[in-house]
């Protein structure tokens, strides 16, 4: 579903004439490099916090064996966090950017992104979805003040892996 989504997301902006460059493919490293390393960092301590708190991991029946992480990791990393961050932050911001307030984005942000997790909680019953939530919060904030997708992108995967392995109950 995701990947159906994240094509018709591609082909709606392409319709609507929305450039690369609007929905946060940028090169502009310089300005946003360092909030982007900070951001991560800031998230993988939260992890490490959590594994400190959780030692046995948080997910329940999501993952049940080690050599099913050494394939969805990967996939993870590469496709599903890049789909994610270009849906819900790169497509939905420069969507709505013209007729709200920045505020009002990222709260809707949020909400829709965590809307999309809630999955996890039915089918893993874990931890991860008020992970999200976190997560959701501060990619939102920071795409909104520091657009680019690329950066957001390897933030997510970085630490989307790192949940994937660090708080695996195996």
């Amino acid at each position: 579903s995701l990947v159906f989504l994240t094509l018709s997301t591609f082909v709606i902006a392409k319709k609507n004439g929305i450039s690369l460059a609007e929905l946060g493919f940028t090169t502009n490293f310089k300005k946003t490099i360092l909030p982007w390393t900070l951001v991560t960092l800031g998230l993988l301590l939260l992890l490490a916090v959590t594994k400190y708190f959780y030692p046995s991991g948080i997910f329940r029946g999501m993952l049940t064996d080690r050599s099913s992480v050494i394939f969805i990791i990967p996939f993870y990393a590469i496709l599903s966090s890049f789909m994610q961050e270009f849906v819900f932050r790169g497509y939905f911001f420069a969507r709505v950017k013209p007729y709200i307030s920045s505020v009002t984005a990222i709260a809707l942000n949020i909400i829709i992104f965590s809307l999309f997790h809630i999955p996890l909680v039915f089918h893993a019953q874990s931890g991860l979805f008020y992970l999200s939530i976190i997560g959701g919060a501060v990619w939102s904030i920071s795409y909104a003040k520091y657009p680019n997708l690329y950066l957001a992108w390897i933030s997510h995967a970085l630490v989307g892996a790192t949940t994937l392995l660090l708080l695996q109950k195996f």
